[in-house]
């Protein structure tokens, strides 16, 4: 009988605290000097390991990687307005003759790479919330459940999957 019941509670205790995922495994996203750095559970991830993380939701991974596209977009854009521009800047510096409409092409190839790093974030965002609402929405429990009930010989254990 004390072997029935220590099985019984061992049973018993085991299905009840089992979990596939938990919310623990989602992505944080916070902004720091206009660049957004990933977080999972306190520790910082890279753009690349988020990326990849996201890989078991299509939809977040197809998000994360248009944010991606889009920051690069903005970082080639402004290297190559500060090239031009400070190639200007250098050359009235050091007593050349600088031509300022090329300049000014590149300061404007620096502004308008704002807007392009703000959609960065954006779509990054959109990507973290649509991968962490499908953890929770997915998140598989262990629906198995265990009963004591009569039996025709007496007290029966009736397991459900």
């Amino acid at each position: 009988m004390s072997k029935t019941v220590i099985i019984f509670a061992f049973l018993l205790f085991s299905t009840t605290f089992s979990f596939a995922q938990t919310v623990a495994d989602s992505i944080t996203m916070e902004s720091s000097l206009g660049s957004p750095e990933y977080y999972i559970d306190g520790k910082k991830i890279s753009l690349t390991r988020a990326i990849k993380i996201m890989k078991t939701n299509p939809m977040a991974y197809d998000q994360m990687r248009s944010a991606r596209t889009r920051r690069n977009l903005s970082n080639a854009t402004s290297i190559v307005g500060a090239f031009i521009f400070g190639w200007q800047v250098g050359a009235a510096l050091g007593g050349g003759e600088p031509n300022w409409a090329v300049g000014g092409l590149g300061a404007g190839l620096m502004i308008a790479s704002f807007p392009i790093s703000a959609s960065y974030s954006r779509k990054a965002r959109q990507a973290v919330d649509t991968y962490n609402s499908g953890l929770q929405s997915n998140t598989f429990r262990n629906r198995s459940e265990i009963n004591v009930s009569f039996a025709r010989n007496g007290l029966g254990l009736i397991m459900r999957f």
